[in-house]
């Protein structure tokens, strides 16, 4: 998948917009997954948990997904950034502004919750 990139609106922020909004606001809940930037392996599992997608199911029931899924996130260029928002509480929300494989897991998701299976 290629295109455009999804950006936050705070990429665009000046340092010292960033500077005066951290000292006025609280920190937000984060708690690091990693020291640095990981493999699809790890996160492409992580992902899904964040989705609520039982990453065992899918790998029984659709390897084929999980494969690609895995592939798409080998070519992705936010791995940094992704690594990072797995810390969050609303990682699923973060990540879903500009991972590659967001259309994929959202339909999985819907899937999911109407009850089809592969």
């Amino acid at each position: 998948m290629t295109g455009p990139c999804v950006r936050r609106p705070e990429d665009r922020w000046s340092s010292a917009m960033r500077a005066w909004l951290a000292a006025r606001l609280p920190e937000p809940a984060y708690h690091p997954v990693s020291d640095g930037p990981a493999h699809p392996e790890v996160l492409v599992p992580q992902r899904l948990e964040a989705a609520g997608i039982d990453i065992d199911y899918e790998t029984l029931v659709a390897p084929a997904l999980v494969a690609e899924l895995k592939r798409v996130c080998s070519s992705c260029t936010h791995v940094e950034n992704c690594t990072h928002d797995f810390g969050f509480a609303d990682a699923n929300e973060r990540l879903a502004e500009y991972c590659p494989n967001t259309p994929a897991i959202d339909d999985l998701m819907i899937e999911r919750a109407i009850g089809k299976t592969v």
